[in-house]
């Protein structure tokens, strides 16, 4: 009696420990799949294109904004700023627009040079904010 007493109690110790090493074994699968390198890379890549889009909208998007909201309560207007482009879809179409026309022999070039500051100097002053 006394030998399956022991028996059984290996048994049950045999029991537990292939449940502790199959729980310790899938930690170490799953441990193994976080150190693996493709693992690093992707998230070395992930980390630098996050980084990468928030230097581009603070560039883009946040310092022309913040830059116009300043200008604007020192009393220093202009243009108003567009994503991406700013204002230069529209000094190109005034571009164009003189030079499409034609042209005299004039002392006074600067409307023909440069429209678009000729045209924001009228509408918003001399002292003007141009993005």
């Amino acid at each position: 009696m006394q030998v399956v007493v022991v028996f059984a109690t290996c048994q049950e110790d045999r029991a537990k420990w292939e449940s502790s090493f199959l729980s310790f074994s899938e930690e170490h699968i799953l441990l193994a799949a976080m150190a693996s390198p493709v693992f690093y890379f992707s998230s070395c890549m992930f980390l630098c294109i996050v980084i990468i889009l928030v230097k581009f909208f603070h560039k883009v998007w946040w310092t022309p904004i913040r830059i116009q909201s300043s200008m604007k309560s020192q009393g220093i207007k202009g243009p108003s700023y567009r994503f991406l482009h700013g204002n230069t879809k529209e000094i190109v179409s005034m571009i164009s627009k003189i030079r499409s026309s034609p042209k005299e022999l004039l002392h006074h070039t600067f409307p023909v040079i440069q429209p678009h500051i000729y045209s924001w100097i009228k509408l918003y002053g001399n002292n003007l904010l141009i993005l």
